[in-house]
């Protein structure tokens, strides 16, 4: 898990710094994808230990909410998803997000802000 004074050390600002780091665990659909937490608006920079260990959209955010999520691995890809019913960019219910793997230093990531009780967009 990243720690807050290193993610200061790579220009975080230290409040979203001291809200962010998940590491993913086992977990491969959205009844199993790892939750991430809220309400507010959160940076989180994920690592999976193998491809398809989702992450799954904060299930209290508020209309407004921002979350940006980066996959840090370099290798392995995952989803980001919607909870159950909801929607991201208007796709299809309970559908996925792919946040690809990056070798390089700029990693991959994705701002997503919740704009209804179901849907969220991705900036």
């Amino acid at each position: 898990m990243a720690t807050a004074s290193g993610l200061m050390g790579v220009g975080f600002p230290a409040e979203q710094a001291l809200r962010a780091g998940v590491t993913i665990i086992s977990v491969t659909t959205s009844a199993t994808a790892t939750q991430l937490k809220g309400p507010g608006n959160l940076v989180v920079l994920v690592t999976v230990a193998s491809a398809n260990q989702d992450v799954l959209l904060p299930a209290n955010a508020e209309t407004g909410d921002f979350v940006e999520i980066y996959n840090v691995d370099g290798t392995d890809s995952f989803d980001i998803l919607p909870q159950s019913g909801g929607t991201i960019n208007n796709g299809a219910t309970d559908a996925g997000l792919a946040l690809t793997a990056t070798s390089t230093t700029a990693k991959a990531g994705v701002v997503a802000r919740k704009v209804s009780a179901t849907n969220w967009r991705t900036l």
